[in-house]
């Protein structure tokens, strides 16, 4: 398991909420900029770490995972680097062993840094509504066409008015269907 967790680069955490003790593994503190013997094994290094404005939602899908109201933990959280500044981060993690009548003992998960993806998701975005902006005031027609299925993707709001067609009545259907003529 160690070997794997290396190998992805992600971080392992071990909760034992009957003592209240916690591993955090070597990676999972490099993942936020820490050498390993630099971050106390105590529950309170997590919490220290967690972006303020995400506390209340955290300990909010944490309660409900230990409750059973659902199955896995995870979330995407910022978590704070040594340097200050913050990362996200998806949390994932179990309840891996419960007492006799329910009660969680144990959890386990795991941290993968996920910045770069929330990044290209971001720009993706911002690209997009860029793209929806310049769309929707074209002053000249614009259709866009899957062209495999030759199906109407979208057409702006010029094309609507000219062919007298409402949204809803040209999304997903063929350009034959609408007597529209594609090159």
């Amino acid at each position: 398991l160690a070997l794997t967790l290396a190998a992805t680069n992600d971080g392992l955490w071990d909760f034992n909420l009957a003592s209240g003790g916690v591993y955090f593994s070597p990676v999972w503190a490099r993942l936020l900029g820490y050498a390993p013997d630099e971050l106390a094994q105590r529950l309170e290094t997590f919490w220290e770490h967690v972006h303020p404005d995400a506390a209340a939602r955290v300990q909010s899908v944490i309660d409900q995972h230990l409750s059973g109201r659902l199955p896995i933990k995870e979330l995407e959280v910022r978590l704070r680097m040594k340097t200050g500044e913050y990362r996200w981060f998806l949390d994932q993690g179990k309840v891996v062993e419960r007492a006799a009548d329910g009660t969680p003992l144990r959890m386990l998960g795991t941290i993968s840094d996920i910045t770069d993806r929330k990044r290209t998701l971001e720009d993706l975005h911002e690209s997009e509504t860029r793209f929806r902006a310049l769309f929707d005031k074209s002053p000249v027609i614009v259709t866009l066409v899957d062209m495999a299925a030759s199906r109407v993707a979208e057409m702006n709001e010029v094309g609507l008015r000219t062919f007298g067609y409402r949204r809803d009545e040209v999304l997903g259907h063929t350009t034959l269907d609408l007597g529209l003529w594609v090159d």
